[in-house]
């Protein structure tokens, strides 16, 4: 079952509200019983706040992602369908049609690739914000532990961040890698299209030379006789 990814505008809201949250709340006691100085409830503050914000952006580049390969999924699909019906019109066993479809087989395993690779990114997602909520639950029941126990935590989760970001990364250039596929196999559809349309044209314009040579027949026969006769010269 797909995990629940927030809106845009869940998101935002979720960025204001992050003053009201247990976890400033926490802090701020912190420092009400002197366990905190002023300079650490606003150091610690702030890294929250950045890896909370860190989580809400990953979230968007997900659904980024997940809408982009969609999108080239049903174009492919599209030109699947576009190269089948030029296939059927075409003559059987053509080699340039084995290999279209060949390429178009290509794109669609290598689309197939990057989709599993966005689901396992999704994945690692998920475990991010499971990291994320333990974090939160950390933070609630910091008042029984020293504050600098809570750093080498949020430096961890940063550094788990910064590795999904990267992924997140490799994954648009995957995307990427299969859009300049499918222009690939465009080009080399419209080039097949162009080939036979080249090939009736020609055919047209014999079966009209065919029609006037068959309607001139005695034209063609004196023309014959000259060049024979031509060919016999003066002394035959």
């Amino acid at each position: 079952r797909r995990r629940y990814v927030p809106s845009m505008a869940e998101a935002a809201s979720a960025q204001d509200d992050l003053s009201a949250s247990s976890a400033y709340a926490t802090l701020d006691a912190l420092l009400s019983e002197g366990k905190l100085t002023q300079a650490e409830l606003q150091l610690y503050k702030s890294k929250f706040a950045k890896l909370h914000a860190a989580v809400l952006q990953t979230y968007d580049n997900e659904r980024t992602l997940l809408a982009k390969a969609k999108q080239l999924n049903a174009e492919l699909a599209e030109e699947r369908r576009n190269l089948d019906e030029v296939s059927r019109k075409a003559e059987e066993g053509s080699e340039t049609t084995a290999a279209l479809r060949a390429e178009v087989a290509k794109g669609e395993a290598e689309l197939a690739v990057r989709e599993e690779r966005v689901g396992l990114t999704e994945q690692e997602l998920e475990e991010l914000q499971k990291v994320h909520q333990d974090l939160e639950g950390d933070i609630a029941s910091v008042a029984a532990r020293q504050a600098a126990e809570l750093t080498p935590q949020i430096e961890a989760l940063e550094a788990a961040v910064d590795e999904a970001r990267a992924e997140l990364a490799k994954s648009k250039a995957s995307l990427a890698k299969v859009q300049r596929d499918r222009n690939e196999v465009q080009s080399r559809y419209d080039e097949l299209r162009q080939a036979r349309t080249d090939v009736e044209a020609r055919r047209a314009q014999l079966a009209v030379q065919l029609v006037k040579v068959k309607s001139e027949p005695d034209k063609v026969k004196k023309q014959a006789d000259a060049v024979a006769g031509g060919l016999a010269g003066p002394g035959a």
